[in-house]
């Protein structure tokens, strides 16, 4: 028969969730509570969305630097750092701290939130990037109604 659109139509998809533990961040929680991260796949416009901050990242770098030209360049560079951008940020790296600003749930952090996690816990945020991209190929969990 192939592919059923009716069916696909009446289907409600719902995000596919994950959780990974780190005892090592246990400094940062209630001394009654477990240290989980709890993330989610992301959508297709989210996944394009953190390309297009990874491909922005260089070209914005340029253009606050030549506004910059020379004068102020301590406040150009603290535009960049907050939003994870600087010469030395691979475009790479900016697509993840998108991947989890947009991906977890519990805790919700802000963009410079994820750069210090990054920047203290690298392995950690690699840890839970990876989960984020694996729940996205999976896609959404169809709830199909009859």
């Amino acid at each position: 028969m192939g592919f059923d659109i009716s069916k696909f139509e009446r289907t409600n998809f719902v995000e596919r969730t994950g959780e990974l533990r780190f005892p090592g961040l246990q400094v940062f929680f209630d001394e009654d509570e477990d240290p989980i991260f709890k993330v989610r796949g992301l959508t297709a416009e989210e996944i394009y969305s953190a390309k297009h901050d990874a491909n922005k990242g260089k070209v914005l770098t340029e253009i606050v630097g030549k506004l910059s030209g020379g004068k102020d360049r301590e406040k150009a560079a603290a535009i960049l750092e907050a939003m994870g951008m600087n010469d030395d940020a691979p475009a790479e790296l900016i697509q993840i701290y998108s991947h989890l600003e947009q991906g977890l749930i519990e805790p919700k952090l802000t963009r410079p939130q994820v750069i210090r996690l990054a920047r203290a816990f690298p392995i950690e945020v690699a840890q839970l990037n990876n989960l984020i991209l694996e729940l996205s190929g999976k896609g959404a969990i169809a709830e199909v109604k009859q």
